[in-house]
């Protein structure tokens, strides 16, 4: 790098600054650009809409930038697959017609459509396999069925999605779904697996742990609620 600095500029972008070795980053110039805020998210997603030809009404941008946690691209990936779900749209979905467009039937049978405000953001595949893995583990506790979460685990990673990535959406859907009084013990547990996926160089191992763990805590939860409620009796 030193050798051709003068007539060679690199610009490296990244998530995070653990994975980048010191050497690379003493010679960097390090700059950090913060997240885009929630209207600047909205702004984007109706200039997109409007430069693909099609009206997206502010209450729907708004829970689209709020589903995708001030990740840009999700946001425009969760639009474009809200979009293709809700297309062609049936007459109970389109209330409304549009201006410039004379009838509904014409508006069904062209390529111009819009969103109904009340329609779920659509999710990404891979967080839809998260959403299960999370159900599959509160459901069964068993060797049997961390076998299976291992498959899912795998199916993911072999798509290219990112460890962490997949331990956040996992760890949040088990925080939603889990009783509260369990919470703080289900986030230590995530953040040390996390901790040892960062360290290490299988992810598939770590994640497999955190699952097993999970299924510890949860077990000896709910055998301790079945315990107290037959005392109870």
């Amino acid at each position: 790098m030193e050798k051709y600095s003068r007539t060679c500029r690199l610009i490296l972008m990244a998530d995070s600054l653990t994975k980048i070795i010191e050497p690379l980053r003493s010679r960097c110039n390090l700059v950090r650009v913060p997240s885009p805020s929630e209207k600047e998210i909205c702004a984007v997603l109706q200039k997109v809409s409007k430069k693909e030809g099609f009206e997206l009404p502010d209450q729907f941008a708004v829970k689209v930038t709020r589903a995708c946690s001030k990740n840009l691209r999700r946001g425009l990936l969760q639009l474009q697959s809200s979009k293709m779900d809700n297309y062609p749209f049936a007459e109970d979905q389109v209330g409304a017609t549009p201006p410039n467009i004379p009838s509904c039937t014409s508006f069904l049978s062209s390529s111009v459509g819009f969103f109904n405000p009340t329609q779920p953001v659509s999710r990404a595949d891979w967080e839809l396999v998260c959403i299960d893995i999370a159900s599959l583990l509160m459901r069964e506790q068993s060797n049997k069925r961390l076998l299976l979460v291992r498959t899912r685990f795998y199916e993911l990673l072999t798509h290219a999605i990112p460890a962490d990535a997949i331990f956040e959406r996992v760890t949040m859907e088990l925080l939603r779904s889990a009783d509260q009084e369990i919470a703080p013990a289900i986030c230590e547990c995530a953040a040390e697996y996390e901790h040892r996926l960062k360290q290490g160089q299988k992810a598939i191992i770590h994640l497999e742990a955190f699952a097993a763990r999970f299924m510890q805590i949860y077990k000896e939860y709910i055998d301790n609620q079945y315990s107290m409620l037959i005392d109870d009796d």
